[in-house]
């Protein structure tokens, strides 16, 4: 997908859940979109808590968790 459409999707979605959803969100992702998720959801006046990165055998926690 090309980058301007990968923003307009992100864009559309980010507006829907942030006027559907009255509470936390879980977005799962590969690193190739985060950068542009994160950016869009902020715009949209999300705020990005926290990451959960999959290791092979284990998953790593950011944040607080």
């Amino acid at each position: 997908m090309e980058p301007k459409a990968q923003e307009a999707v992100c864009r559309g979605s980010a507006h829907n859940l942030m006027t559907s959803v009255d509470g936390a969100l879980y977005v799962c992702m590969s690193a190739k979109q985060w950068a542009t998720v994160s950016w869009v959801l902020a715009e949209a006046s999300g705020l990005w808590s926290d990451t959960i990165i999959p290791e092979e055998d284990r998953s790593v926690v950011g944040g607080s968790d």
